[in-house]
């Protein structure tokens, strides 16, 4: 009989990473298992338009809207119900579980609780995880997982030691992050290119809690666009997230005085992707502006702000990599617009070696996937 997964995570926010996640979750398990996946989104249209499954909506997800609703079950009902009515829960992927916000752990670990309260299976599935930093958002995770969690699997070494110091006791399965299993098809969209094509996956990072590390952030891009030669290359900025990026990408190109492509259109992973396959480069910020470059093949430039890139560029081996962080999720350092533009034409100069030695290396980190669908199938058969 076909079994009914609910998957929960930052879905519906317009974040091409976070819909990745969920596209590649929901091909893992419909092509291997009897499964029919559903997932909870901010906005049930878009990821049932972006993703192609079924979406319900979120119970309120901030600590003071749920007090506020508490005793409104219409805003709760069916969030409840597809717990309910699904056989296995998965909180799936990504890096939400952690107390960046104090009541961030509580907001995510109140489905586990309501699916335990039906007797339903459940599952963290190739989470990321930490820092946990409050003696509350600690508590949260030692209390739930401990007590309502069958199968644990996280992307990364630095999220399995995040959940022991949170507490967490029970098995804690290393396995990778499943976005570098996502597959893509021709798109609609079309890129043209007769120069060395470079795309650019930035975001304003740091702008409210750190603004003097932002400033370093956004000058020394713009020094490094400004070492660019328009005869020879071709720039396009790729917002993830469009809400938050397109803006600051804005203002990178009009500050730098370069030409560039800016791509404003809401996309969907499938698009992304086809543009990354297409780009002789990639330079990201974002961490699944890496993982989803290594999955179609292209080499890429990662500015590494925090440990879960890190982990990442680690795991599969890639060489290149380079440190801009204030001192808390990374190292303190500041972006050295020289360089990064030195590594950019270094990469530019092998990219037909390199591109091979990503293939190799991505098709090892696969295996990591793997481990995934190995432990939900130990779930599915318990």
């Amino acid at each position: 009989m076909k079994k009914n997964v609910l998957v929960i995570g930052w879905y519906g926010e317009g974040n091409i990473g976070d819909e990745a996640i969920l596209q590649s979750i929901k091909n893992n398990l419909t092509e291997k298992f009897d499964v029919n996946v559903k997932a909870l989104s901010t906005r049930t249209e878009y990821t049932t338009r972006m993703q192609g499954v079924e979406a319900i909506p979120h119970m309120p997800l901030s600590m003071k809207s749920f007090v506020l609703n508490f005793f409104n079950i219409k805003k709760s009902r069916p969030a409840i119900n597809a717990i309910r009515n699904s056989d296995i829960i998965l909180l799936g992927g990504g890096g939400f579980l952690s107390d960046w916000s104090y009541f961030n752990p509580f907001n995510w670990l109140k489905y586990i609780v309501i699916a335990k309260y039906f007797n339903k299976k459940t599952m963290l599935y190739a989470i990321g995880a930490g820092p946990f930093r409050t003696k509350f958002g600690k508590f949260c995770v030692r209390y739930v997982v401990n007590k309502f969690i069958d199968k644990i699997t996280v992307r990364d070494e630095e999220s399995r030691d995040w959940l022991k110091k949170a507490g967490v006791t029970k098995e804690i399965v290393v396995s990778g992050d499943p976005v570098i299993s996502l597959n893509y098809s021709s798109s609609e969209l079309n890129i043209e290119k007769d120069k060395q094509l470079i795309t650019f996956v930035l975001n304003p990072y740091l702008k409210e809690k750190n603004p003097e590390k932002y400033n370093n952030l956004k000058e020394s891009l713009i020094d490094y666009f400004k070492l660019f030669t328009p005869n020879e290359h071709e720039l396009v900025f790729l917002p993830f997230e469009n809400s938050k990026d397109y803006e600051f990408n804005k203002e990178l190109i009009i500050e730098s005085g370069i030409e560039a492509k800016l791509i404003n259109l809401e996309l969907d992973p499938n698009t992304a992707m086809n543009i990354l396959a297409k780009s002789d480069l990639v330079v990201s910020l974002r961490l699944h502006g890496n993982i989803m470059s290594a999955s179609c093949g292209t080499p890429f430039l990662p500015i590494v702000y925090h440990h879960k890139t890190a982990e990442f560029i680690k795991k599969l081996g890639w060489e290149y990599q380079i440190d801009f962080g204030e001192g808390k999720n990374w190292i303190d350092a500041d972006l050295n617009p020289q360089e990064l533009f030195e590594k950019t034409i270094e990469i530019l100069n092998n990219r037909i070696h390199l591109a091979e030695k990503l293939d190799k290396l991505k098709n090892d980190y696969c295996k990591f996937n793997d481990i995934n669908l190995k432990e939900f199938e130990k779930l599915i058969n318990n």
